[in-house]
């Protein structure tokens, strides 16, 4: 079993990941044609979403005693 601090740790790569993946979808968004902008804005705003909620467990699991 885990430990709290270990599932910190891993949230927080996860999220290390997270935010690598969203810059790379904005930048190609930047570059690209509106099609494939408003593809990457949904696939963005997934992210975006996973990584508010990693966010929330990881302050949540901090916080907790």
């Amino acid at each position: 079993m885990k430990t709290k601090n270990q599932y910190i740790d891993i949230l927080a790569a996860q999220l290390k990941e997270l935010s690598a993946e969203i810059d790379v979808l904005t930048e190609k968004a930047d570059n690209a044609a509106e099609q494939v902008k408003q593809n990457a804005a949904a696939d963005l705003e997934a992210l975006r979403a996973k990584k508010a909620a990693a966010i929330e467990k990881m302050k949540e699991l901090e916080e907790s005693h």
